[in-house]
């Protein structure tokens, strides 16, 4: 009916006024979309509980895939939750950075794409309890073996796979200002896509150079993007919040 459901927008404030404006622009268009952005209104949870201010960095990675999807033409739907408990019709599910989701969501979208749907995420995602505590396990579809927190604020995203590289300069691609960044190893069974190329060392004061950020030094083992088929359906994880950098930058 061209409007959010009241329990995530009566807590977003101006953010929650933006996806109504959004919404209505989507609405005027009759747009009908064949993929969706999942919001899960239970992030409240997450400033409130202990994650604090970074609990509402997730609008800069909503607003970082809206401004993607609007650029290349992609019709969506801005959804909560509880559509994936009803017939999902979406062919994709694309999740911005959410350090928290519900338990109950994240079995939802196991059985959606163990049922041949593809979701695509980004960033630090399901990493957190309500309470704001760093989690050891990560939802199994993702495909993700070891997360821990990177020692760097920069990275690039390097060796990129020709299945996807295709028109891609073979040069390591700069990713910044994209909040929390994580050193992931993936399982065996997952298919990693592109490594994580990190800087020398972080640029201090202490440590200048003469760009904002130290140049691309190390190849590693850790994955920048990973693909993971569960059941007939598919995850492709960014594990840096690539929508809140292009937004940032």
């Amino acid at each position: 009916n061209g409007q959010l459901p009241r329990r995530l927008s009566g807590h977003s404030g101006r953010h929650g006024r933006w996806c109504h404006r959004l919404f209505a622009v989507q609405k005027e268009g009759k747009i009908v979309a064949p993929g969706m952005i999942d919001l899960d209104d239970r992030m409240r949870a997450v400033f409130l509980n202990g994650f604090g201010q970074a609990g509402f960095e997730y609008f800069k990675s909503l607003k970082g895939a809206v401004k993607i999807l609007l650029s290349i033409g992609r019709p969506f739907d801005i959804i909560d939750e509880s559509k994936l408990s009803e017939e999902c019709n979406y062919s994709t599910i694309v999740i911005p950075g959410s350090p928290y989701m519900d338990p109950e969501t994240i079995d939802l979208l196991d059985t959606y794409i163990a049922n041949g749907g593809m979701v695509l995420a980004a960033g630090t995602f399901a990493a957190y309890s309500a309470h704001g505590v760093q989690l050891d396990i990560l939802p199994g579809f993702i495909g993700v073996e070891n997360s821990k927190l990177s020692d760097m604020s920069v990275e690039y995203i390097a060796a990129i796979h020709e299945s996807i590289g295709e028109g891609i300069p073979k040069m390591p691609i700069l990713i910044k200002d994209a909040g929390e960044l994580r050193d992931i190893t993936a399982t065996d069974s997952a298919k990693v896509l592109a490594y994580k190329c990190k800087p020398p060392f972080e640029s201090t004061i202490e440590r200048h150079v003469y760009h904002q950020h130290a140049h691309p030094f190390e190849l590693t083992n850790y994955a920048e993007i990973l693909q993971n088929d569960h059941g007939e359906g598919k995850c492709l994880y960014f594990t840096a919040d690539i929508f809140r950098s292009y937004y940032e930058t």
